[in-house]
């Protein structure tokens, strides 16, 4: 892809989204982060990276806040996106309802299809189960995977050090780039 990809990580207030995008595009924690101490984003922090995996991608990652009290950025978020992240508490219900709430709203706003959305329980507990979330969008059903993440490091069979975090958006980025290939994008 010539331009980065633009996705938007999404949900609930408290669901873990700024721990995720710090993680994922690997800038250093916030002492915050390390401390658990909660501190809401306010509007829109954009982080930008390149994530080199099977091939090279340009990412602006869109951390947006989850108070809608902000939902003066949501145009703004809105436009030319390409893709969401909707990221809960992967240990509470309601989160999880909230999240698909988020989810449905902002890929039927930005026109986004299937392989465009994906949603990300932050939790340890693998005994979790959560129900895909299916929506109509115009007129496509647009079905929206759950992957419980975690951001504990783990080491693969060549020694590299990674994350079920960032391995799960890295294949929900070639979603992304095969979805808009199929889409003409």
């Amino acid at each position: 892809m010539s331009t980065a990809l633009k996705i938007a990580v999404i949900g609930p207030s408290q669901g873990g989204k700024s721990i995720l995008a710090n993680h994922i595009s690997r800038i250093d924690f916030p002492e915050q982060d390390k401390d658990h101490k909660y501190d809401p984003t306010v509007g829109v922090r954009i982080l930008k990276f390149v994530l080199e995996a099977e091939t090279t991608a340009e990412i602006e990652l869109w951390d947006c806040s989850g108070d809608q009290e902000y939902e003066d950025c949501w145009p703004a978020i809105l436009k030319d996106l390409h893709g969401i992240v909707a990221v809960f508490n992967g240990n509470s219900q309601d989160q999880y309802h909230s999240a698909k709430i988020w989810a449905e709203w902002f890929a039927t706003n930005a026109g986004l299809g299937n392989g465009q959305a994906v949603m990300f329980a932050i939790t340890t507990d693998a005994s979790q189960r959560w129900a895909p979330h299916s929506f109509v969008s115009g007129d496509v059903t647009v079905n929206v995977p759950v992957v419980r993440v975690s951001t504990e490091i783990t080491t693969d069979a060549s020694g590299n050090t990674t994350t079920f975090a960032r391995s799960s958006f890295n294949a929900f980025v070639r979603t992304v780039e095969r979805a808009l290939i199929e889409r003409g994008h």
